[in-house]
This record gives C-alpha cells, sequence and structure tokens, in this order.
C-alpha cells in the first residue's frame, strides 16, 4: 500500500512584492564608567582640550565623547618654566616637529 505525501503549503506571494525584512536591533555598546577620566591635568585644561578639539575637528562638543584626557608633566630640573619653554620650541624648530608632535618627560640643566 502506498502513503500519500503529505506537502507543505507554500504562501504565495503578488507578483513584485517581497517579504519584509524585520529591522534588527543594534548591539548595545559595552558598558563603561561613566564620566571623564582625568589623570595628570586640571579641569580648566581639559575643558580647553576639549573645546579645542571640537573646534578644530568642526564636530559639536555635545556630539564628542572624551574617555579620558592624559597630561604628560614635564619634570623641570635647574630649569625656570620660560626656559624650558624656549628649549622646547628650538628643539621643535631645529628638528622640524611640530611642538604638538613632541613629547618631553623631563629637562634637566647640567653644568660643566
Amino acid at each position: 500500500r502506498r502513503l500519500p505525501l503529505v506537502r507543505r503549503r507554500r504562501r504565495l506571494r503578488a507578483p513584485g512584492r517581497r517579504r519584509a525584512l524585520r529591522p534588527r536591533s543594534p548591539a548595545a555598546p559595552a558598558p563603561r564608567p561613566a564620566g571623564l577620566v582625568l589623570e595628570n591635568v586640571d579641569e580648566p585644561s581639559a575643558a580647553m582640550v576639549m573645546a579645542i578639539v571640537s573646534d578644530k575637528t568642526g564636530i559639536p562638543l555635545n556630539h564628542l565623547d572624551f574617555h579620558s584626557i592624559k597630561g604628560a608633566p614635564v619634570a623641570l630640573e635647574g630649569l625656570d618654566d620660560q626656559t624650558a619653554a624656549a628649549v622646547m620650541a628650538i628643539v621643535s624648530k631645529e628638528t622640524g616637529i611640530p611642538l604638538s608632535r613632541l613629547s618631553f618627560n623631563s629637562i634637566k640643566k647640567v653644568d660643566r
């Protein structure tokens, strides 16, 4: 005896109609601590950095998200601030590297 074949009915769509795709929800970003982390920089200086970044990039400040701002302190030994600034400017000029791309950890005066 032969068993009848069971067939599933296929839904027919009108010509030209496509199946509507369900929109996928974007993956949630990984949680991170709230707030801005400041390292070796005071709040007014951090605010100035954020304002400069916003101005130079043309992106409104409320569309930027800063996670942390780190200041690199320069240890001065035997020099005042003005002399250290002059040394940094001279190094920048002589090397052709913009001062904004240089990093100084320490500047020491050596007596001979």
